[in-house]
């Protein structure tokens, strides 16, 4: 079957080089094959380049966006730090119970347990509500009665209950845990997760060899700044994390440390699962420690979390920290050498001052370029093969045809058969090439007619000169085929050229395409594709809209989807929220959450709550807001949350009343919140400032659909 196509092909080859109009496509398409291979080369070279820029830019964004991401449960660890610490001092320095009080406060809350170590006695202690206390083992028992009988320990003691009960709960929407450790080898803690903790932990727990204590110490920090640990396993939790630790001094006096938790299980999977395709994440310390890395995690956790870069022995990742060392920028790109190699995208994350580090390997993006530069290719020789197709049947039409049926007339003519019509040609180079050959079609009839009247008068000639006048005949008539192919000659070769001519503009006209309209199609596909999105969310917006402006207070109470009613309502002021520069983030939780409702109202009342927000944290320099949708039993809860930092008692008082507002005069009713607990309350639910929330927090309760 091969062979046969073979033999079938080769023929066709053969056919085409005997025409003109074969030999003509034959050099085209070699000329227009070249130019597709110089072309599709670029196109490649090109193409990498432009996917390699992208890939770049895509990765110094994504860096910078996951540094800024972790950053902040560092930063927010910090600032909640200073935060504790001034309320803590605050209060011991209020504290206003002698030697006595405390000492029946403390042997009330605690107990001593057979293994020697005090803990909070069961009546008064729920690890899920309240702070757990620890006092352990110390060197020398009797210096131990001395310290933690002592009015000064017992004051630290009461006060850290005091703030951790206070702020434990609040902080534990971003914090595991909040504790407190003192040099007595004591710990008070809140975390919920793990609410046992203290009755977990044994007499031979001693505080000086854990490394979350250590680091807030007067020989380990001086600098009297906040600390963190790098990864360890808590073996009381039996769990992975790392601490935030910052030293507490009154009077120069240090009292003991503050600290938070972070579980390494979060930090580890946003890590090493959240990158881009084919990307590899990981941190590292600005000491050479390895925090995280998806081929060495058995290794870090086997050390303690403390394997350094100088223990690895993986060429590529040493050759990134010894760029990283010498880097200057807290941010930025770099590549390591050959294509082999990688981009590196890299950024410091505040806190704990680690790198955070994405590599992106040279052979994906050389892959990527080769895959599109095949497009181009696999599409050249398609339109390659168009066009000849093309070109054959006009080479055939308009050229090869017309001269075959001029051939075959001079063939007749030739042969003495001058009763030929030539008619049905096109006014073109052939057509007038064939109006020639007419022409001198008629002039033989017209000489032959001559020659034979001059025979019928001349009978007696006839005989002597018919030698000779049928040479001149002859003569003539060779002559006359010389003119005629002369003339065929010249009006061929100018038939040609025209054609060629055609050709030839086509040619430069489809190349000029093929260089033209790769990448103009690439553009073309973005802006379509933009306004495709586009008119899309005008859709959305104007769909909104429309069932936002009905009267819905005629509606039937249905089953509607969270989700769909908190889309439709942010669709309604999200412009108006960016373009003042305030975040909106909103988080449906199951993702198919739904409750019985008019949605019209309900979405009424989520857009006023959302504007309220808006209006209140105009002049803060932190503009943001949070909708968080969530079951609790068998209620919806959907919490409204804004960068403020809450509502004054006297104003939260008369907040829902008709007509009380806070705005200027003409930019507020005081109707919105009012009108809003009418509709929450009709629909059997609860609208209420949330006091315990460190910002401005309203929290909406709706019966939820089973």
């Amino acid at each position: 079957m091969t062979k046969q196509l073979w033999l079938l092909f080769k023929n066709m080859i053969e056919s085409l080089k005997n025409t003109l109009a074969g030999q003509t496509l034959l050099q085209m398409t070699l000329r227009l094959t070249l130019i597709i291979g110089i072309t599709t080369f670029v196109a490649a070279y090109h193409l990498s380049t432009v996917v390699k820029e992208r890939r770049i830019e895509t990765l110094d964004k994504y860096i910078g966006e996951r540094g800024a991401r972790e950053s902040a449960i560092f930063q927010a660890a910090e600032e909640s730090h200073q935060a504790l610490i001034d309320n803590y001092k605050m209060k011991f320095a209020k504290f206003n119970l002698d030697q006595k009080q405390a000492a029946a406060q403390v042997n009330k809350i605690l107990k001593s347990y057979p293994d020697g170590v005090l803990r909070n006695a069961d009546p008064y202690f729920d690890g899920l509500l309240d702070a757990g206390i620890f006092i352990g083992h110390q060197v020398s028992k009797i210096q131990r009665q001395k310290e933690i009988q002592s009015y000064a320990f017992h004051k630290k003691l009461l006060v850290s209950l005091d703030v951790v009960n206070q702020f434990g709960l609040p902080l534990h929407i971003n914090f595991q845990d909040t504790y407190f450790t003192f040099p007595e080898n004591a710990i008070v803690i809140y975390w919920p997760e793990d609410p046992r903790w203290v009755m977990k932990a044994t007499f031979a727990l001693d505080l000086a060899q854990e490394v979350y204590y250590r680091v807030g110490t007067p020989a380990l920090n001086p600098e009297r700044k906040t600390k963190w640990t790098n990864i360890f396993y808590d073996k009381v939790g039996k769990i992975w994390m790392l601490t935030a630790t910052t030293p507490i001094y009154i009077k120069e006096v240090y009292l003991g440390n503050v600290h938070h938790d972070i579980m390494i299980s979060d930090l580890l999977n946003r890590t090493l699962s959240d990158h881009l395709g084919g990307a590899t994440n990981f941190m590292i310390s600005q000491s050479g420690d390895l925090i995280a890395h998806p081929k060495f995690m058995n290794d870090i956790k086997e050390r303690d979390g403390n394997l350094n870069m100088s223990q690895v022995q993986d060429p590529n990742l040493r050759s990134i920290w010894d760029i990283l060392q010498k880097e200057k920028n807290d941010h930025g790109i770099f590549e390591t050498s050959g294509l082999s190699g990688v981009v590196v995208g890299f950024t410091k994350v505040s806190g704990p001052g680690w790198y955070y580090v994405s590599t992106y390997p040279k052979m994906l993006i050389w892959q990527a370029a080769i895959g599109n530069a095949k497009v181009v290719l696999y599409s050249g020789l398609f339109s390659l093969l168009i066009e000849l197709l093309l070109i054959y049947f006009v080479l055939k039409r308009k050229v090869r045809s017309p001269l075959e049926r001029l051939i075959g007339l001079t063939n007749k003519v030739s042969q003495g058969i001058y009763d030929v019509k030539i008619e049905n040609f096109e006014k073109n180079e052939i057509g007038n090439l064939a109006d020639a050959f007419k022409m001198m079609l008629s002039k033989i009839r017209e000489r032959d007619e001559k020659i034979e009247n001059h025979t019928l008068n001349l009978e007696q000639l006839v005989q002597e000169r018919t030698d000779e006048l049928e040479k001149q005949r002859f003569v003539s008539l060779q002559a006359s085929k010389m003119s005629l192919l002369g003339e065929m000659a010249g009006g061929m070769a100018h038939e040609i050229n025209t054609p060629l001519a055609v050709v030839k503009l086509l040619t430069e006209r489809a190349i000029e395409e093929l260089d033209a309209v790769e990448p103009n199609m690439e553009d073309v596909k973005k802006d379509l594709a933009k306004v495709n999105l586009t008119t899309d969310r005008m859709a959305k917006i104007i769909k909104s809209l429309r069932v936002f402006a009905r009267d819905g207070s005629v509606d039937k109470t249905e089953e509607h989807s969270v989700s769909a009613l908190l889309e439709d309502t942010i669709q309604l002021c999200n412009e108006k929220l960016k373009s003042h520069g305030v975040a909106l983030d909103y988080k449906v939780n199951p993702a198919d959450l739904k409750l019985n409702c008019q949605a019209v109202q309900i979405s009424q009342v989520l857009l006023n709550l959302i504007t309220n927000a808006f209006d209140a944290i105009q002049s803060r320099s932190e503009k943001w807001i949070t909708v968080m949708a969530q079951v609790e039993g068998d209620e919806v809860v959907i919490r409204v949350t804004d960068s403020g930092t809450g509502i004054e008692s006297q104003i939260a008082q008369k907040i829902f009343n008709p007509f009380f507002t806070t705005k200027e005069i003409g930019k507020g009713t005081g109707m919105g919140l009012s009108i809003s607990l009418g509709i929450v309350t009709g629909h059997k639910g609860s609208l209420a400032i949330n006091h315990g929330c460190p910002n401005t927090q309203f929290v909406l309760r709706l019966p939820r659909v089973h």
